[in-house]
């Protein structure tokens, strides 16, 4: 495993030659910057990988190049994931307490060491095959095999599972065991984002609200997106996968060369105090924060392309794209977007007197929410074009928007 800051990394690049890697096989031309050090807007579409680059003062989202299944799906309460769940932990449990009365009766430190090398192996091979498990249930969905909510019941469990692996690395760790679980917890980490967190939270009926996911899947990959409130937070989350950009194999991609990628592809979140790691398995992985949330990165050495891309984002630091308003039946809807696809924000107002209206808001026929005394809503724009419909007591209004900032055919019925 080895681990590079990115300070040491861009020295290193200062006195190396800079290269730039696109993806599978085809090395793109860098992108470049303008005042504000950002790349354009526009959508670069290389052999392997579908990037949308970023706006100004934000980060870019990795894309799929088209999606055969768009949905938006509530998960709820499921026992089958419940049990799975408390039975993982019971079993982890369990397993510890065994591990100890081993230790105990054992009378030699290099018997001792010979169980936690035998538990860590085990933990490795858990992990392996987990991330194997999450990747049959992507490419089921992909496939059109199971639905939107079984997808996200199950990634639940996988995140759960590696949860556990996590946590049981670590404690082998702490309680003397000689190995650096580092490695182990950046493997698992892999597997867990906020997203499934927060569906397990509903399938095991912890959560305080419900929890509306979009998904967006074809036999290329797969992409989540998901709003989350709490007391001091409004997020955006979003995590997107690429199956084409991985393979097995050896790494034979440096992390100089994956530094080059980021600051080709990702100028906004790299950043100088940010860590790159390279896990026993081939990955390079970027975890980083910057002043509009969290992004993680991972980089598959054979391909040299970013085959996973999980953001935190909060709502409140996002940049402000276009907005879209369309006056009809005494009411005004605007369209307030962020760019690269991000949340929108629907406001209804009386168009005479400026007030809020409260009003149900639906994104290409489905209910999403109610704007509420406060006349918003955010939503998750699910495709380049959708259609916002705005339902009051005075009549309908339906806007059609492209999600680039682009706003066609304006409809209203009373």
């Amino acid at each position: 495993m080895t681990r590079l800051t990115l300070a040491l990394l861009l020295t290193l690049l200062a006195i190396a030659p800079f290269a730039s890697v696109a993806g599978v096989g085809d090395a793109a031309s860098p992108l470049a910057p303008d005042d504000g050090g950002d790349a354009p807007v526009t959508t670069a579409e290389q052999t392997g990988t579908v990037v949308t680059i970023q706006a100004n003062n934000t980060t870019r989202r990795l894309e799929l190049a088209s999606a055969d299944r768009t949905n938006y799906s509530t998960p709820g309460m499921d026992l089958a994931s419940t049990a799975a769940v408390a039975g993982q932990r019971l079993d982890q449990g369990l397993r510890f307490e065994y591990l100890s009365v081993r230790v105990e009766q054992v009378g030699s430190a290099e018997r001792r060491q010979a169980i936690a090398d035998a538990e860590v192996a085990r933990l490795n091979q858990a992990i392996t095959e987990l991330r194997d498990r999450e990747w049959a249930v992507l490419r089921e969905y992909g496939d059109g095999e199971i639905s939107e909510r079984e997808l996200l019941h199950r990634l639940a469990v996988i995140h759960s599972s590696a949860e556990n692996i996590e946590s049981a690395a670590t404690r082998l760790e702490e309680d003397g065991a000689d190995f650096n679980a580092d490695d182990l917890r950046r493997r698992a980490a892999e597997l867990q984002t906020p997203i499934r967190e927060q569906v397990g939270d509903t399938v095991t009926g912890s959560a305080a609200t419900s929890f509306r996911v979009h998904v967006r899947g074809s036999e290329e990959g797969l992409v989540l997106q998901a709003l989350s409130e709490s007391r001091f937070s409004r997020d955006y989350y979003r995590e997107a996968v690429r199956f084409d950009n991985h393979q097995d194999g050896p790494n034979t991609f440096s992390l100089n060369e994956f530094l080059d990628l980021l600051t080709t592809r990702y100028p906004y979140a790299t950043t100088f105090d940010a860590d790159l790691d390279e896990t026993t398995d081939g990955t390079n992985v970027y975890v980083n924060s910057h002043d509009q949330g969290d992004i993680r990165l991972y980089n598959d050495g054979r391909t040299e392309g970013v085959y996973r891309e999980y953001q935190s984002l909060r709502l409140s630091d996002l940049p402000r794209g276009g907005t879209e308003t369309v006056t009809e039946n005494g009411t005004t809807v605007a369209v307030q977007l962020t760019p690269n696809g991000g949340p929108a924000k629907v406001v209804t107002t009386n168009a005479l007197t400026g007030n809020t209206v409260s009003a149900s808001v639906l994104v290409d026929g489905e209910r999403v929410g109610q704007t509420g005394s406060g006349g918003s809503l955010w939503i998750l724009q699910p495709s380049p074009g959708y259609t916002v419909t705005v339902q009051t007591p005075d009549g309908t209004i339906s806007l059609d928007v492209e999600r680039e900032g682009t706003t066609t055919n304006t409809t209203a019925s009373a």
